[in-house]
């Protein structure tokens, strides 16, 4: 609550996005999931999810990681992304949201190709620009991930209201 206004104030949302890479027949793969709930739906993008409230950020990348995709890993922090969505010609504020983006190493378990929240499967960059609706996003990431150090971005976008 504001000490001023004495009204609640609003948050951003803080996601976790695990990020996944296999090499298949010396190419790079990269887990995607093909969102099944509002909203963005049937966008195709890297799982992620809310991080809950008194967790640690590792713990729940992981935790995100196996409840849409039934693997685990080692997470390592690469990327911090937070980003302002508006109504595109509007200055209405749709969503304020902040990833943290975790590069997944030593990926173990079986991957569920399907789960109430979507569908999994591993695609090249090719592929995945091949999609009707996906993430442009991920390929930033994906061209971001191995840089050195952690990498901030911060920006405003404009998209058509949900």
């Amino acid at each position: 609550t504001d000490i001023y206004s004495n009204k609640v104030e609003k948050q951003g949302k803080i996601g976790m996005i695990p990020v996944c890479i296999k090499i298949i027949d010396g190419v790079e793969h990269y887990l995607i999931h093909k969102r099944q709930k509002h909203p963005y739906f049937d966008y195709y993008g890297f799982p992620s999810g809310k991080a809950k409230y008194g967790n640690l950020f590792a713990e729940e990348v992981l935790r995100e990681l196996k409840e849409e995709t039934g693997l685990t890993g080692k997470p390592e922090l690469k990327i911090i992304s937070h980003y302002l969505t508006y109504e595109k010609g509007t200055t209405d504020l749709l969503e304020d949201k902040t990833f943290f983006v975790y590069k997944i190493t030593e990926i173990e378990g079986e991957l569920l190709e399907k789960t109430i929240e979507g569908e999994n499967k591993w695609m090249t960059n090719e592929d995945f620009i091949k999609q009707e609706k996906y993430f442009e996003d991920n390929l930033w990431v994906s061209a971001n991930l191995n840089s050195k150090g952690l990498v901030f971005r911060e920006e405003r976008k404009e998209m058509e209201a949900f």
